[in-house]
């Protein structure tokens, strides 16, 4: 496709958090091997001291060189208006909206959208998006297409439409970055996670949406499993952090830095294809508003052809429960889970690339998105 296509990626202060990167190189990535050129569209809050802006920019700008995207980079305030730091070496807002699409993976981004001919609002936070939409707390502009990483949404009364229609898109993988690597057979099923987070209303009821919440009431996994369960977490030398970080070791979790696992793309790569697979808990929230949605994280492993054993987010119509992705909703389900993958590891690492392949590949999912919005 001979598109230029901007890609609105909340990056400028991720460039460190790059196992949150890959979300949008594998879009980036996806878009350039169906020949489009890429812009990415990175904004700074309006009055970000300019020494900030251009410390984030200068990382940024290193990581995307890596992967042929060099002088793709464009950057300027979120509200769109006002003039860009001076000493930045990047394309501005008039520059990228030249392009002939706007795909946008970015909240904070509202104040440019008016500005590209064509757009594309992409929802990375099922059911959440959509909840913090319909209360006032999210304000997306008016985009040509909206598309959902959640299957769910747009079709099930737990979640709002927001007078939108819905498209479900999966998160893509750019395969070629992610290809199979084996692990031994004492290698830990692992994952990468945040901890902390907020308190949401869900249909009345107050709901703790942390993935430390969803973790801790699967803390005595370990001691139903054979098999080595090791977490990456950004927990720190406060005191809440070094008391979580005992409560979890002492229930037989490895537990490591996510800020070590995480300071590159290529640590993030390594970490994940050097796993013998994942499992992950989702927060409250995806898995009470069933979305049926997998995340960008999961999709690498996959990729890898690491089997992953994931907490159940609804019924999907496209995903299996049992061969390569495994889904649980309790403790024991999620035991069985490992212990099946164990039982036939090569059947399930073959499942895992070939779901990827069939559901994920980024080609395939960008030229879809892409369809439907240049039709």
């Amino acid at each position: 496709m001979s598109l230029t296509v901007c890609l609105g990626a909340c990056s400028l202060d991720k460039a460190r958090a790059s196992a949150y990167l890959w979300m949008f190189l594998n879009w980036a990535l996806g878009l350039t091997s169906q020949g489009c050129r890429v812009v990415w569209l990175t904004t700074f809050p309006d009055g970000k001291a300019d020494e900030e802006v251009t410390s984030g920019l200068v990382a940024l700008q290193g990581v995307l060189a890596r992967y042929g995207l060099l002088g793709a980079v464009a950057v300027c305030p979120r509200s769109g208006t006002g003039s860009n730091v001076a000493s930045l070496d990047a394309l501005d807002l008039d520059a990228a909206a030249e392009a002939d699409v706007f795909l946008n993976l970015a909240y904070h981004q509202s104040g440019v959208v008016g500005r590209f001919r064509r757009t594309a609002f992409i929802d990375i936070d099922p059911g959440l998006t959509q909840l913090w939409m319909s209360r006032g707390e999210l304000h997306v502009p008016a985009h040509d297409v909206y598309f959902s990483y959640g299957e769910t949404v747009g079709s099930t009364a737990r979640i709002p439409g927001c007078q939108r229609k819905w498209i479900y898109t999966p998160p893509p993988v750019h395969l070629p970055e992610w290809p199979v690597v084996d692990a031994p057979p004492t290698a830990p099923y692992t994952t990468l996670s945040n901890w902390w987070g907020e308190w949401i209303s869900i249909e009345g009821a107050s709901v703790d949406n942390s993935k430390r919440a969803s973790i801790l009431n699967y803390i005595d996994l370990p001691t139903r499993s054979q098999v080595t369960l090791e977490l990456a977490l950004p927990l720190t030398d406060a005191e809440a952090d070094v008391a979580d970080r005992r409560l979890l070791q002492d229930r037989g979790w490895r537990v490591r830095s996510a800020a070590e696992v995480c300071r590159t793309p290529e640590t993030v790569r390594t970490y994940i294809q050097s796993s013998r697979g994942e499992y992950s808990c989702m927060k409250p929230g995806y898995a009470m508003l069933e979305t049926a949605w997998t995340s960008e994280r999961t999709i690498n492993y996959l990729a890898s052809g690491k089997p992953a054993v994931i907490q159940n987010t609804g019924r999907s119509r496209l995903l299996p429960d049992d061969e390569g992705l495994l889904r649980f909703r309790d403790v024991d389900e999620a035991a069985r889970r490992l212990a099946s993958i164990e039982a036939d590891y090569a059947r399930h690492s073959r499942a895992a690339r070939q779901l990827a392949e069939e559901h994920f590949a980024a080609d395939r999912v960008v030229a879809r998105v892409l369809s439907r919005v240049v039709a």
